[in-house]
């Protein structure tokens, strides 16, 4: 890893100037992750942008906005109008938290901007970002943030406390409260955070939620049912985020016998999304391959266009029934 942080670094320095950018509907790991890598490049001296659509509805996201709004952070958050203007044939763009192309916030930037690299923790796919001068991926990591720590502690740099709280926000968003896709350096970087001043109780306002769609969730959580004994899937005939089909797949792993959860639901008018939870046992992320979805062993999840729910929960049982 220590080469691939040299490369970065040198990257970086030639540039002139970097453009970092996430996925579509920003979580927080992507989001911590993102902004302390602005500012370790603006430590570096050079030019750069973390270009964000700020319309989304992750209820985290958008405390951890306010919050760094009222504080003054220095990260320069811009829209994509603004980075646009910005882009010169020696601009780097650094792509976070995804390595694929459907997937990143403006995949209009991919063609724009010849100098690329790729930094994720999530399985390889089909349709990956290509042509990149450097791509680090690596599925074993519990998280984005995880590996800006790495590359914090390879600088020998550290981190204010808002920002180190943020990050291991993200990473306890990520790894379930720590209940998945942890190792020893997992632990390592949390306590890494908790030494340059990550506060407990500004994590927990960061990761706060209305009562509303609390009380929603657990609605939806009556409602599900068990297949084969060891199989939760819960179906959500609702509108509903992402991010919350997320949480409700992560619940559903909490009862009695059920060694993998599913939930279901629409995300957009022709869209379906199932987001999938294991405790290690069985890879999910086989079953979302069957779907062209990606994901981690105990992590993973699709969208499907143009299927109905009722379509989509079918094929999901049938996938489950061979297991």
């Amino acid at each position: 890893m220590e080469e691939i942080f040299k490369k970065l670094t040198d990257f970086i320095k030639k540039a002139d100037n970097v453009i970092i950018m996430t996925h579509k509907n920003i979580d927080l790991d992507a989001l911590g992750s993102a902004m302390c890598l602005a500012r370790i490049i603006s430590d570096f001296k050079v030019e750069n942008y973390l270009v964000l659509n700020q319309k989304g509805n992750n209820h985290s996201v958008n405390n951890t906005l306010q919050l760094v709004e009222k504080s003054k952070f220095d990260v320069n958050i811009v829209d994509i109008k603004k980075v646009l203007k910005k882009i010169t044939n020696k601009s780097l763009l650094i792509i976070l938290d995804t390595s694929k192309k459907e997937l990143v916030e403006y995949p209009e930037l991919l063609d724009l901007i010849e100098d690329k690299v790729v930094i994720d923790h999530h399985v390889l796919g089909n349709k990956n970002i290509q042509a990149t001068k450097l791509s680090y991926v690596n599925e074993n990591i519990s998280s984005t943030s995880e590996i800006i720590v790495k590359y914090l502690k390879f600088l020998k740099r550290d981190v204010d406390p808002l920002m180190a709280t943020i990050m291991l926000a993200g990473m306890e968003v990520d790894t379930n409260s720590y209940n998945a896709k942890t190792s020893a350096d997992t632990f390592y970087a949390a306590a890494f955070l908790l030494e340059q001043g990550a506060l407990n109780v500004l994590k927990k306002e960061i990761l706060k939620e209305d009562k509303q769609s609390y009380l929603k969730r657990e609605k939806y959580l009556e409602n599900s049912y068990i297949v084969k004994e060891k199989f939760a899937i819960c179906r959500v005939n609702d509108i509903i985020a992402k991010e919350d089909l997320s949480v409700i797949a992560e619940r559903m792993l909490l009862f009695d016998q059920v060694e993998a959860s599913f939930a279901i639901g629409v995300i957009d008018g022709n869209i379906v999304a199932i987001s999938a939870r294991s405790l290690g046992q069985i890879n999910v992320y086989n079953i979302m391959k069957k779907f062209n979805g990606g994901g981690h062993f105990t992590d993973a999840a699709a969208q499907i266009n143009d299927k109905s729910i009722m379509k989509v929960e079918k094929e999901l049982l049938k996938a489950i029934e061979v297991i």
